[in-house]
């Protein structure tokens, strides 16, 4: 019998350094005691740390111990040994894994990563079981393991990838097997037999090439890393480059090249289309575009020569300089605001106030829709689902991104207006309430005067005190508190009060978000951010002590936001989070509602009177929403105490809404994205039953949120995705946006031949202020044959010194 046989006839089965470990049959095993592992002479070796013999384990599991012998001596059939028979064997000082603990990882592969490797990085089960790949569980996290193989089939490393959703602060996305396994080597092995073969970068994407009958491979070892005696398996062979579309990846592909030439191999280099986004790989193609798009990709591959470097530092004639390549796309494209995605009494209005200010519609509208949630606020609930009690509070935080100047401010405040009429309406019935209340204290003072002398008076007579004290309460009154609907600037101890006296909520806004978001980053501030992620959801309570205020309980604890913030500061702020900062604690992605519009280069001086009709028939929703009786509106109480009551979905809109968080959910399991737009979409699950209930309430007013209304919610998270990625864009892709900024700078003549990063970051430029951003700038740029670095001896640290290609400023 071979061992991996042998562990399907047990429980509980966990890989282990040596094998596995397992339940032992031969007693009550709560706690896995039983060790498993083979043999140099392939037979399985038991020992139960509990006591059991090895009689009683087999004869617990009807076998003998003839059965811990191997039947042919040969590996485990699901563990097929590869022998390239391209590359000479040599000899390795790397210890062999032994094949047992591959079939152990393998048998720990679930049924749904399966579905996952097939629909997210597919790969066939054929290829999976082939190339064994499994799971292992370690220190609380899961790692997909890929056993790899030498020239001579043993298995020398296995390589444990991290899915990028599951990746945390300081996590590595691929680890070697252990300390002594990190050689780097070919992968798959036996794919070099082929005469032609893709190089790509990443064990997944070269299965996914596999997978789909496409000869690959790829080195276990970082994208900027090619041991040259790597190239030796490849001599006489043709290979294609396809590495990943990113600095990183273009590094690789030039070094790989050159490489790969010199040891006899027939080079080609495949590109990406233009449109494709940084960091695209052979897997992102497959899911976007399908297995003919990248075939015709690597069809297309160009033949690979030698390139010629320009001659050094100073300018050189434009013959010798190679014509300079575009750059990339600063920021994604996103999608255009439409009206529809409004309610209907909302539509006239935005469009007015867009027109007139000649600013784009986003503006107004992502402001319109939180005001809206503002004010409707715990008033009324939505419970996504039919039975479930998962409980949405429609509130929003929306902010809208825009340089200086382009009527972020204005278009802001035209739908905070609403807002400002029902707070002033509210000041003013707080006034005539005080003046009432103060009339009762009077009354309420002399009462209880009066019942201090009743009270003394029954206990001299020796009756009961507390009638007289009962009497004299009576009739108090308690102190008016203020509606409030909006506040600016205060400390989360003041909004605490505030929110005590307006349990359904209230907006917070300011007119840069910068302010906040820096406020809540100094240390010592970790529990206001607490409060505000916790104010979020709008469905808990939050407590916090303080010396002078001593506990103050929030019963509910539910917060708007709405502001501006300029594009540098905000990119300066994702990039803190894309690094993994403390700042990565999702609090950028509670900001659903966060567009960064194109602004139109036209304009036109629009003198004009607004349409009043359409600002009353939204301010009118505003003041009906205000007061909802939840009664009249057909909401359930809640079962639950200190919850809204709440509507549900009808039939029709609850069938859409399971098939749309259906497909959410697969694409957030997918490891298809970036996590941090991974976290953003994960939003969506609440975001969408948000603005479903706001619409339905603005439009209908009552009964369960119909299916218009959830048709509208999903077209608002499409919308919304496509601003996500621009927003994102400038942390995941830094590249990008500092080589903008460079290509400026030179094409306005800011810069001499000869100039080096201290030249740029020195200077303190926008995007391009710290060596950091100075050398993904040129980085890019040298990539595209804007520039060209050379190293300049002086005595100590060599300092690299960037001519620029004269053609430029012909090409601008």
């Amino acid at each position: 019998m071979r061992i991996d046989e042998f562990v399907t006839l047990l429980e509980a089965v966990k890989p282990a350094s040596s094998g596995y470990q397992a339940r032992c049959p031969a007693h009550t095993d709560h706690t896995p005691s039983l060790s498993v592992s083979e043999g140099e002479d392939g037979r399985i070796l038991v020992k139960d740390h509990a006591g059991c013999t090895t009689e009683q384990i087999v004869e617990a599991m009807n076998l003998t111990t003839t059965d811990l012998f191997p039947s042919d001596g040969a590996l485990p059939q699901s563990a097929v040994r590869f022998v390239n028979t391209s590359a000479p064997s040599a000899p390795d000082d790397q210890p062999i894994i032994p094949w047992a603990t591959v079939a152990a990882l393998h048998t720990q592969l679930t049924d749904e990563q399966r579905r996952l490797l097939r629909s997210r990085r597919h790969l066939t089960d054929a290829i999976i079981d082939r190339y064994q790949l499994g799971l292992e569980e370690r220190a609380r996290e899961r790692r997909l393991t890929i056993p790899i193989q030498d020239a001579n089939g043993s298995c020398r490393d296995i390589r444990r990838w991290l899915p990028p959703g599951a990746r945390q602060d300081g996590s590595q996305k691929m680890l070697h097997w252990r300390t002594g396994h990190g050689a780097s080597r070919l992968f798959p092995a036996d794919q070099i037999n082929n005469d032609a073969v893709i190089l790509c970068e990443g064990e997944l994407d070269a299965l996914a090439l596999v997978s789909h009958a496409i000869p690959a491979v790829t080195a276990t070892c970082g994208a900027t890393t090619w041991p040259p005696t790597l190239s030796n398996a490849f001599n006489a062979k043709t290979v294609t480059l396809l590495m990943d579309h990113d600095r990183a990846g273009e590094t690789g592909a030039q070094k790989r090249a050159e490489s790969l030439y010199a040891a006899g191999a027939k080079v080609k280099v495949a590109t990406w289309p233009a449109d494709r986004t940084e960091g695209w790989d052979v897997t992102d193609e497959l899911h976007k575009h399908g297995l003919d798009s990248l075939r015709t990709i690597i069809d297309d591959a160009s033949d690979y020569t030698p390139a010629v470097a320009p001659s050094p530092i100073l300018r050189s004639p434009d013959a010798q300089w190679p014509q300079p390549q575009p750059l990339p796309a600063a920021l994604p494209s996103v999608d255009p605001f439409q009206s529809a995605l409004m309610p209907k009494a909302f539509r006239g209005w935005i469009d007015d106030v867009a027109a007139r200010m000649q600013c784009p519609p986003d503006y107004p509208a992502v402001a319109a829709m939180v005001t809206l949630a503002a004010v409707v606020g715990r008033q009324v609930g939505i419970r996504p689902q039919q039975r479930d009690d998962w409980l949405v509070v429609p509130n929003l935080w929306g902010a809208v991104i825009g340089r200086p100047g382009v009527m972020k401010t204005p278009a802001l405040q035209e739908p905070l207006r609403p807002l400002e009429a029902l707070e002033k309406q509210a000041k003013a019935e707080f006034v005539a309430e005080q003046q009432e209340h103060e009339l009762d204290e009077l009354v309420a003072e002399a009462r209880r005067k009066k019942g201090q002398d009743d009270i003394r008076k029954a206990l001299k007579e020796g009756c009961d005190p507390h009638k007289a004290a009962i009497e004299a309460m009576a009739g108090n009154t308690p102190e008016p508190s203020r509606h409030r609907y909006l506040v600016n600037d205060t400390t989360v101890e003041k909004l605490g009060e505030i929110l005590n006296a307006n349990p359904r909520g209230l907006l917070v806004f300011r007119d840069e978000l910068t302010g906040l978001l820096k406020s809540l980053d100094k240390d010592g501030r970790e529990a206001d951010k607490g409060f505000y992620l916790e104010a979020w959801n709008g469905t808990g309570r939050f407590t916090y002590d303080r010396i002078g205020r001593g506990t103050v309980d929030i019963e509910a604890a539910c917060v708007s936001i709405l502001g501006g913030i300029q594009p540098g500061p905000f990119s300066a702020y994702i990039a803190r989070v894309a690094r993994g900062g403390g700042d990565d604690d999702g609090l950028m992605q509670r900001f659903q509602l966060t567009v960064w519009p194109d602004v139109s280069a036209t304009w036109s001086n629009q003198d004009r009177a607004p349409d009043a009709a359409a600002r009353n028939a939204a301010w009118d929703v505003y003041r009906r929403l205000d007061r909802i009786d939840p009664h009249t509106i057909g909401t359930m109480p809640s079962d639950l105490d200190g919850q809204p009551p709440f509507l549900r979905f009808a039939p029709d809109a609850q069938a859409k809404f399971v098939t749309w968080r259906t497909e959410l959910e697969l694409r957030i399991r997918g490891n298809a994205d970036h996590p941090l737009i991974e976290a953003h979409l994960a939003k969506y699950r609440s975001l969408v039953p948000s603005i479903a209930l706001l619409v339905h309430l603005a439009d209908v007013g009552k009964g369960p949120v119909n299916e218009e209304a959830l048709v509208c919610a999903c077209a608002w998270t499409e919308y919304l995705e496509s601003h996500a990625r621009r927003m994102y864009a400038p942390a995941l892709a830094p590249s990008s946006a500092a080589g903008h900024a460079l290509s400026r700078r030179l094409l306005n003549n800011e810069l001499e031949d000869a100039f080096t990063l201290r030249d740029i970051y020195n200077r303190g430029w926008h995007g391009l202020s710290t060596r950091e951003e100075a050398q993904e700038a040129v980085g890019l740029l040298e990539d595209l044959h804007w520039l060209h670095g050379q190293a300049e001896k002086t005595g100590g640290r060599p300092t690299i010194r960037y001519a620029i290609n004269p053609r430029i400023s012909e090409d601008a």
